[in-house]
């Protein structure tokens, strides 16, 4: 303004010339611009040469000027009949630096300085700092934070430029100290608070922040108090006012909420108004107030969404229902009205999806329950969205419903989706509890070219098993959603290498899968197939795979040595250290142990020829113990086995990772069909169940239970179809398929090491022992106790799952506190076997602890921390598991 006046003051002091009523102007010069275009200063004076001015429309052209905000100073003169209007161009913003805000990033405070007119290359205006001070003051005000202390400094710089500096103190959130509600007579203060998300602090203040004071979180709070009455009938209710005071330093709040509860009212009368459309038999069995019952907000809220449900799965989607209680005469009971508004119908005219980069349509468009040309049904857009989720292909499915331009009665629908990593390509590198490190090759994809399809040939070596399989599976083998699969496979498992009873398998086969919709969410199939099984039993197998003492190998098992010189070979291995001779530390001599410690001379024994009686004798049935009969020493160690597989599954799960809600169930009958080498059933359950707490949170109850059986001229279940438990993904806190049953450690004869080669060239072979007290072969008990598993199968835990704190996307990471418990019992129990026995859930092996899994960029990752709560005899506990997969 100052400007403006000494302005006008040089215009009235001009000369006479200037001041003239009406003078002409043949140029107009502007002095002064350095980076404001001299367009804008035409366009805003409004002036042009070679015309007639009045001293009126001169002081408007200045007026104009300064109303652009471009310059600081405005002066105008005449040199004959040139117009000189000179002018001082306000600085440009050179550049703006923020510091010290750490609760408000940088970027959204830019954006907001930009608003007001405050950013790098825009003239700079005064009045922005003043404003920049109220508006940061009363956004860290609304987080609670009333010490927040702002400054800001200005400083030039060449090119008429000016660098803005803002230094933010943040302070602290003012915590908050007590909270009062005063009026309340219904209901106790302490209740009430409980539906405060603010709270005094407490012991866990530290980790929830319940304690600091924010104004959004209160105006919630002050929702949710008036929602607890309005669902307990106080329709009056009101808030009279909210007090926040605060302590002198700004630090500490004071909250008080005053209300006036009014009186409580019940439901009159209940009618419907407008245009039902549907049957009023049908909508009153939708509203879940009668008469006579205390009026509640939330039931109207229920009803209002209930009928509009209704009335969209018949095509009215824009349908309109509300509520409206109206007071009676009395004044303690409302009268309550639904009055409906249905609009239009409206149909689909196009449905379409994004985001699918990788995905085919039809893939997407097969799951559709809502039909392009029908009427509009949310239900059925709902299960279509709920069904894209569960194929596991997408890791968000949203929908959205646009209006046709032109039309009243048309919409489009959009589906879009956002693709997950589906196939795991060329080479994998891992690590689990059950199985160490393992390293695979091959092609895995669950969505093989687009198609929904699964395709994989893999190839995977891990310490105890080796893996080959090609699989192939069409979940719309047929139009209507029959699946077939077919795989083929080749495993080698040592089951040793896992703590279980001593003995290997190889096994091929191959299997073929039907599965037949039989409703939205569940499914019935059967499987076919064919397996060979090759058992080799081990140095120390257990008596229930093969009858012991056991024979071992050697060229001259058939042999035994008697007499004196038994004492001889003895007392030589002891002088040369039995130690070094039982190298593999099972107690035995025997043909897995290394001889580096032995002296061959004392070996040697004077032996001349195998038919040396007096030294060595054939073995014969006389010296040899009754054993019992194992199974492989019963059915052989082969068994071809034809199988069917007869399932049933049911998911209601609401999406196919990280569920947060929803029912999994699965239900397997596995038969070995009459007339196989083995003849068998398994049966097993898989349950999860999901409740959800809060929008990424959610309760997890999972069981797996199982019992098997033999049938036919088999007397016991398979050992190698036996079930175990333990481990990360069973019983988390013991080690892998270490519960249950143990096997009878076996008897083994003694073998002891022999030079027969008397030219020079070392031949040891192993011949056994006679023992001179008994006149039998001497044997010696394995010491060591192994897993054996059994029939009899349960598992059940309980999980808290919730998002891993400070990590934003809880799609990929889910943190979970869990109580895991199981065991594996049997109903044929060997008379020498140890912690075996029937169903006993008495007898369940119990852990907790805290687990993560995380969808990792190199694949998927597992972790468990737990520490055991009830341990059963013989079990095996481990604090630290995890699973590791990686695809380069």
């Amino acid at each position: 303004m100052k400007s403006l006046l000494i302005s006008l003051c040089i215009l009235l002091l001009s000369p006479a010339s200037l001041l003239a009523a009406v003078y002409t102007i043949d140029d107009i010069r502007i002095e002064g611009l350095q980076r404001v275009s001299p367009s804008i200063v035409f366009s805003a004076i409004n002036i042009t040469a070679n015309s007639e001015i009045t001293d009126t429309q001169l002081q408007t052209a200045i007026k104009d000027l300064f109303a652009t905000g471009f310059f600081d100073n405005v002066t105008v003169g005449r040199d004959q009949g040139v117009l000189i209007i000179t002018v001082d161009e306000r600085p440009v913003v050179g550049g703006i630096a923020i510091e010290g805000n750490k609760v408000i990033e940088e970027e959204p405070l830019l954006e907001g300085l930009k608003s007001i007119g405050l950013a790098e290359g825009e003239v700079f205006k005064p009045s922005a700092l003043e404003s920049i001070s109220k508006q940061l003051s009363a956004q860290y005000s609304a987080l609670g934070r009333y010490s927040a202390e702002i400054e800001t400094i200005t400083k030039p710089i060449d090119g008429n430029q000016i660098l803005v500096g803002i230094r933010i103190n943040e302070g602290n959130v003012a915590k908050i100290k007590h909270i009062n509600i005063v009026g309340n007579t219904q209901f106790d203060e302490d209740e009430l608070r409980d539906l405060f998300s603010l709270n005094t602090t407490g012991m866990w203040s530290w980790l929830s922040g319940n304690d600091k004071y924010a104004r959004e979180r209160l105006a919630g709070d002050i929702e949710r108090l008036k929602s607890y009455y309005l669902d307990r009938g106080y329709l009056r209710l009101e808030v009279t006012s909210t007090q926040v005071s605060l302590s002198p330093d700004k630090e500490t709040v004071f909250i008080t909420v005053n209300i006036d509860e009014g009186q409580q009212y019940t439901v009159d009368n209940i009618n419907i108004a407008g245009d039902p459309i549907l049957p009023e038999e049908e909508l009153f069995d939708l509203i879940e107030l009668q008469q006579g019952d205390v009026f509640s907000q939330l039931s109207v809220t229920n009803t209002e969404q209930a009928i509009q449900r209704s009335l969209s799965n018949e095509g009215y989607s824009a349908a309109q229902v509300s509520g409206v209680p109206e007071f009676g005469d009395n004044q303690k009971t409302v009268s309550l009205t639904f009055y409906i508004k249905p609009g239009s119908i409206s149909y689909v005219r196009r449905i379409r999806f994004t985001g699918n980069t990788n995905t085919a349509d039809h893939v997407l468009r097969r799951e559709m329950r809502q039909l392009e040309g029908a009427p509009v049904s949310a239900e059925k857009l709902e299960q279509s969205r709920v069904r894209l989720q569960r194929l596991g292909l997408f890791g968000e499915v949203s929908l959205n419903t646009r209006e046709v331009p032109g039309t009243n009665d048309q919409v489009d629908i959009e589906f879009t989706v956002t693709e997950q990593p589906t196939a795991s390509v060329d080479l994998s590198l891992g690590y689990s509890g059950d199985g160490g490190v393992s390293i695979g090759a091959g092609l895995q994809h669950n969505n093989w070219l687009g198609s929904g399809n699964t395709f994989g040939v893999n190839v995977d070596r891990s310490e105890s098993e080796t893996n080959y399989s090609l699989n192939f599976n069409n979940p719309y083998y047929t139009p209507d959603g029959v699946s077939r699969g077919i795989r083929f496979f080749y495993r080698e498992r040592d089951f040793d290498d896992i703590s279980v009873a001593n003995f290997a398998t190889d096994t091929y086969g191959v299997t073929v899968n039907f599965g037949y919709p039989i409703s939205e969410t569940g499914r019935l199939s059967l499987g076919l197939g064919y397996e060979n099984v090759s058992v080799e039993p081990g140095t120390t197998t257990a008596q229930e795979i093969q009858g012991t003492p056991t024979l071992r190998g050697g060229r001259v098992e058939d042999f035994y040595i008697q007499g004196d010189d038994v004492t001889d070979i003895i007392n030589a291995l002891t002088e040369d250290g039995t130690r070094d001779a039982d190298t593999n530390n099972n107690n035995l001599f025997d043909e897995d142990d290394s001889l580096s410690g032995i002296n061959r001379d004392t070996l040697e024994l004077g032996v001349t020829s195998l038919n040396d009686t007096s030294v060595f004798t054939p073995v014969d049935d006389a010296v040899l113990d009754d054993r019992p009969e194992g199974f492989l020493d019963k059915y052989g160690d082969t068994f071809d086995t034809f199988k069917l597989d007869f399932g049933w599954s049911n998911s209601t799960l609401n999406r196919g990772i990280f569920p947060t809600s929803g029912l999994s169930q699965r239900l397997n009958l596995e038969v070995a069909v009459p007339g196989s080498d083995v003849e068998f059933y398994k049966l097993t359950y898989r349950g999860n169940l999901y409740l959800p707490i809060a929008s990424s949170s959610a309760l997890r109850v999972r069981t797996r239970v199982g019992f098997g059986e033999s049938y036919g001229d088999t007397d016991v279940l398979p050992f190698f179809e036996n079930f175990f438990s333990g481990g990360i993904t069973s019983v988390r806190g013991f080690e892998p398929s270490s519960l249950g049953p143990k096997a009878t450690p076996s008897n083994a004869f003694v073998a002891v090491p022999v030079d027969l080669d008397l030219s020079g060239d070392s031949d040891i072979e192993y011949v056994y022992v006679l023992d001179q007290d008994t006149g039998q072969l001497a044997s010696v008990a394995d010491d060591d106790v192994d897993t054996f598993g059994g029939n009899l199968l349960f598992e059940l835990s309980m999980e808290l799952m919730f998002p891993m704190p400070f990590i934003k996307s809880s799609d990929k990471v889910r943190t979970s506190l869990f109580v895991d418990s199981g065991n594996v019992f049997s109903t044929d129990c060997g008379e020498l076997q140890q912690n075996c026995g029937n169903l006993d859930l008495g007898k369940l092996s119990v852990a907790a602890g805290l687990g993560i899994q995380w969808l990792s960029p190199i694949g998927p990752l597992g972790f468990s921390f737990a520490t055991p709560l009830v341990e059963q005899p013989f079990d095996e506990p481990e604090t630290f598991q995890f699973t590791l997969g990686r695809t380069f």
